[in-house]
């Protein structure tokens, strides 16, 4: 092929290409209550492993998901090899494996122009067709056209080796699939498809590896799409997107539309939430089932089975390959006897063998939920839910009692819940009726309040309600809440005997004694008031927020919020035992005569990582005072720190800008003399080189004539004589 052929060819397919873009912003982006989950729409990424053993460990992994879909690479080395005696084992194994053919890059980028690289990768694609041919489901050709700093591969490069293996598997009957684009990148699938058409053959599967990840929640409007703004508008969820790319499969006769990868990576996930197994499991389970209500993509292949970063099994490595997975999976790493099982991996295996061979019968979306009304091959109905992110609603608001009594409650990873206490929350439910006791399915009005959430695996938290307040308590605060009678009520809690009490002026915090085993809680009480009613779940939200992003807080047991507001709210947590405030550490360190029990430089390096971790997971706690920091110092002589009252926290998705950081560190250093002030802030920049002694001092010194201010008003009696305005702005 000329260059100035496949310019031209390529020109005409994105000129095209944009004139589809109004049908493609038609495209639906709700479920299709008519959509079919076929058996044959769960598959798998494997790679082969040196190791003596791995064949049969990979085998009897896949039999415990049960899916019979897989899906390899092979390279120029693959022959002869490990990766082939996988393949033949899985096909004789009773697997259908489809092959992707991937050259190196340093071949592919220069297909076009090198005849001997082009001949080597017609005599490798006719290789395959000759070992693998009679055993094949599906044989792909080159990876990710539209990322060539990956495989090597432009769009041009892309087609001469889509031209060359037409010409080798002239007379095959082998289906063939492409273009492999990765993401969501409709013109290059829609231009590749028309110069493919050009040359003579279309794929028979069209192939995407439609990801979401960079928007993070399966469910999200893609906001790198026309921005935040527009993106709401135009609705490119998951959904949405599998629609275009069906749409584009339709307009050059093709019939399937597989995803061949997608996965969450472990570093993408933890820039704002510390526990990666457990949400890769959540948006696996999300992923899929919003892909199948689709009903435009034939099949799902997850990304690999093993792997450091995003793998199903944790192959106990550090190890990752200089080409992502998604464009050449080579090899397994590590011993495959020891590969550890991810949540998602129980997660996907429950999928299966749910789900597979069922249809979708119903759906209903809310802004902040999601709810499908799936009928399995047995007749029996299952209403799958979840929230977005930092959401939840308790099952009793949308379903009678009545109802609940008949279901049973699975959790993603078949894990049987108490039905009347579940709720829905950004771990997916599944309800189970038997056909003839399921209820219509709800709507879903309720969750677009957002009033709370619930992020804590343990202790089991539960929602409760009655005529004066409603909010959640985990069992053993239900116990003291109840007392001796079996009604709740909150001024139980002020009945307990204070082991301790803290703070008496405005909100009153106390510590009551540990019931049975448990441990000691602590209680704050806010005081009656419209204004105050919702401080009680936003303390709640922001504990729970804090520790989803890995950062130590009391763990929250529960809060009580007053209907009307003409009641006191409670928010109640786990006691931290045996810390002391930084504040006291501080003034520890003032004491001339006084040896710290932690070294001063050790204190101020562990705690400038701290705050540093608070802050890179978007965190602006706008509190973050030495007293509302508490410092433990464990046996083995490290120090834990840990957060309190957490009620005017914000919370971003990306790093906190220098501001925000300045801002929460003049409040933590105000105790501290200008020495160590500067030590410490030192420390917090030690890192990135953005230590400026300028900016650090005006802002420090404007916090302390701020301080200063204040105290002098409040000492002077005048809040209760018109100052009350300007201390309000003041504290602003």
């Amino acid at each position: 092929m000329s260059e100035s052929w496949i310019l031209w060819t390529l020109g005409k397919g994105y000129a095209g290409s944009i004139l589809k873009t109004c049908e493609w912003v038609r495209a639906s982006h709700e479920p299709d209550e008519t959509a079919v989950i076929s058996n044959d729409f769960f598959g798998i990424n494997v790679a082969a492993s040196p190791e003596p053993d791995s064949a049969d460990i990979i085998v009897a992994r896949l039999r415990e998901l049960g899916l019979r879909h897989v899906r390899m690479d092979f390279g120029y080395c693959s022959f002869d090899s490990y990766p082939e005696d996988l393949f033949v084992r899985l096909t004789e194994e009773g697997f259908r494996v489809s092959v992707r053919l991937v050259p190196p890059p340093e071949e592919a980028c220069r297909l076009h122009s090198d005849s001997q690289r082009r001949k080597k990768w017609g005599c490798f694609v006719e290789k395959a067709a000759e070992r693998l041919h009679d055993r094949l489901e599906l044989l792909e050709i080159g990876s990710t056209p539209n990322r060539s700093r990956w495989s090597g591969f432009g769009p041009g490069n892309y087609l001469e080796a889509w031209s060359l293996a037409c010409v080798a598997l002239a007379g095959s009957k082998i289906p063939l699939g492409g273009p492999g684009v990765s993401d969501f990148e409709p013109f290059h699938n829609a231009a590749l498809l028309r110069a493919m058409a050009s040359l003579g053959r279309v794929p028979d599967v069209h192939t995407d590896q439609l990801f979401v990840e960079r928007v993070t929640e399966p469910e999200a409007y893609d906001h790198r799409i026309a921005g935040s703004g527009i993106g709401r508008l135009l609705k490119f969820n998951l959904i949405k997107k599998a629609h275009v790319l069906s749409a584009i499969s339709r307009d050059f006769g093709i019939g399937r539309t597989f995803c061949t990868h997608v996965c969450w990576s472990r570093r993408r996930v933890q820039r704002v939430q510390e526990d990666f197994e457990s949400k890769q499991a959540d948006y696996l389970v999300r992923y899929y089932l919003l892909a199948a209500a689709s009903g435009a993509l034939h099949r799902v292949y997850w990304g690999p089975l093993s792997g450091q970063r995003e793998g199903l099994l944790d192959d106990g490595t550090t190890h990752y390959p200089a080409i992502p997975r998604v464009a050449f999976h080579e090899q397994s790493f590590g011993q495959p006897s020891l590969w550890r099982s991810r949540p998602a991996f129980a997660a996907l295996a429950h999928l299966v063998r749910t789900f597979s061979g069922a249809r979708v019968s119903g759906a209903c979306t809310g802004e902040n939920a999601r709810l499908l009304e799936v009928v399995l091959r047995d007749g029996g109905i299952i209403h799958v839910g979840w929230t977005r992110d930092r959401g939840a609603l308790p099952l009793a608001e949308i379903y009678s009692p009545a109802h609940l009594q008949h279901a049973v409650a699975r959790s993603h990873i078949g894990a049987q819940l108490p039905a009347e206490h579940a709720a829905l929350t950004e771990t997916p439910v599944f309800l189970h009726w038997r056909g003839e006791l399921a209820p219509p399915l709800p709507g879903l009005t309720q969750i677009d309040q957002k009033k709370f959430f619930i992020s804590i695996p343990e202790p089991t938290v539960g929602h409760w309600s009655n005529e004066s307040y409603e909010g959640v308590a985990a069992e053993h605060l239900l116990q003291i809440l109840a007392g001796s009678s079996t009604t709740i009520n909150p001024e139980h809690l002020e009945r307990v005997v204070p082991a301790l009490i803290y703070r008496t002026r405005r909100n009153r915090v106390w510590k009551i004694g540990p019931p049975g085993h448990s441990p000691a809680l602590v209680i704050k009480k806010f005081p009656s008031g419209r204004r105050k009613k919702k401080k009680p779940c936003r303390n709640w939200n922001n504990a729970c927020e804090l520790m989803r992003r890995g950062i130590n807080t009391p763990r929250p047991v529960g809060f009580l919020e007053s209907r009307t507001g003409k009641d006191p709210g409670y928010f109640v947590s786990e006691s931290f035992e045996g810390a002391a405030s930084a504040r006291s550490c501080f003034e520890r360190l003032r004491e001339p005569e006084g040896t710290p029990e932690i070294p001063r430089e050790f204190l101020f390096e562990e705690m400038a990582l701290f705050a540093k971790k608070l802050h890179d997971r978007g965190v602006y706690y706008r509190d973050l005072s030495a007293g509302n920091l508490l410092v433990r110092r464990s046996s083995v002589g490290r120090i834990k720190f840990s957060l309190v009252d957490p009620g005017r926290a914000r919370f971003f998705r990306k790093p906190l800008p220098l501001r925000l950081r300045l801002a929460d560190l003049m409040r933590l250093v105000h105790p501290l003399s200008w020495k160590c002030r500067e030590e410490l802030v030192r420390c917090y920049f030690a890192d990135d080189g953005r230590f400026d002694r300028r900016v650090y001092f005006l802002a420090f010194v404007y916090y302390d004539c701020k301080t200063a201010v204040k105290r002098f008003l409040k000492r002077a009696g005048q809040k209760r004589n018109g100052y009350g305005p300007l201390l309000r702005r003041i504290r602003r």
